[in-house]
């Protein structure tokens, strides 16, 4: 999925979305996964607890310290059964940097995670998130030599991690009956700073892959993982996940998608019109086919002065889960 959004920053955020199916902040307010906390009967509308409540069994693992950003609390409240970080791979001080457990030595657990999942008669959901790309980096210096920085070279670490995890999956069997997506929270690093911090990754493995198109249309997000997989398996869709499906066409229904990034509200019209706006500035606006990709030609200052209602409409969507609200993008 070539045109795929990230929201914000953090990943307390990004695993809202994607757990949640709604947009995450467009502010530095209180994360809606910190609010969920107070208001459990929402939290049950997550697709780990909608896929516990149809009969799968619900994981979470990653690579870091469970108490940073509250993951102990708010995974175990948006329905997984089980909640595991750092502690749980072996010997954890010894495979680990200032942030987690190394890329390799995580995908090599969560093989064996998977392995243990599937011994078992029962459908399984399982969240994985590693910290491996994460300043400052968890490569050794021998490695780190090979490339033209250290942020390369965790990249190139994680990338021919993932590749031998998927490799693993395969030889397993498991991506015979198994859905699989691949994505991202966030994106630094590029040269033109700002304007990456939205793009993100969004990668599916199905086994009906040949029914499948290779390349999906339209732009998706994180928010659209949860109504994604509901989708998939046929289950209902509840009112707090207001994402589209990778596995339909909406050709017909042109979308809006937004994000803030970097101190900016990012908004893509249904018009092809991107605006990126602050409260002191206001908007720049050009045309342009997606939230995504460079700067649009004839940038310039938007002269309706539409700032005043877009972040109205980023303030809607930030109180959604307080005020009770249904609205869809």
């Amino acid at each position: 999925i070539p045109d795929f959004v990230t929201h914000s920053h953090q990943t307390i955020r990004g695993l809202y979305s994607i757990l949640c199916g709604d947009v995450s902040e467009l502010s530095f307010k209180t994360p809606k996964a910190i609010d969920l906390l107070g208001m459990p009967e929402q939290a049950q509308e997550c697709l780990p607890a909608q896929m516990a409540k149809n009969g799968w069994e619900t994981h979470f693992l990653q690579g870091a310290n469970l108490t940073f950003m509250s993951k102990d609390r708010v995974m175990a409240n948006v329905g997984f059964q089980e909640v595991h970080g750092k502690e749980w791979f072996p010997d954890p001080e010894e495979i680990s940097f200032e942030w987690g457990v190394i890329d390799s030595a995580f995908f090599q657990g969560a093989r064996k995670y998977i392995s243990d999942l599937q011994a078992k008669d029962n459908p399984w959901l399982l969240t994985l998130l590693t910290v491996g790309t994460h300043q400052p980096f968890s490569v050794p210096d021998a490695i780190a030599e090979r490339y033209p920085s250290r942020k390369d070279a965790a990249v190139a670490t994680l990338d021919k991690a993932v590749a031998q995890f998927l490799k693993g999956l395969k030889r397993d069997g498991v991506l015979e009956d198994t859905l699989v997506i691949i994505t991202s929270d966030e994106s630094h690093g590029h040269e033109l700073a700002e304007w990456v911090c939205s793009w993100g990754i969004g990668v599916v493995l199905a086994p009906e892959q040949e029914q499948l198109p290779r390349i999906q249309q339209g732009s998706f997000a994180l928010m659209d993982i949860a109504a994604s997989v509901l989708d998939y398996f046929r289950l209902d869709i509840p009112p707090l996940v207001i994402g589209r499906s990778f596995f339909r066409d909406y050709h017909a229904a042109p979308r809006e998608m937004v994000a803030y990034t970097a101190g900016k509200l990012r908004w893509h019209t249904s018009q092809d019109l991107r605006y990126e706006c602050t409260p002191e500035d206001g908007c720049l606006v050009g045309r342009a086919k997606s939230l995504l990709g460079f700067p649009p030609a004839g940038l310039a200052v938007d002269t309706e002065n539409r700032a005043p209602r877009l972040y109205a409409e980023a303030r809607t969507l930030d109180n959604k889960l307080i005020e009770g609200r249904q609205t869809r993008l």
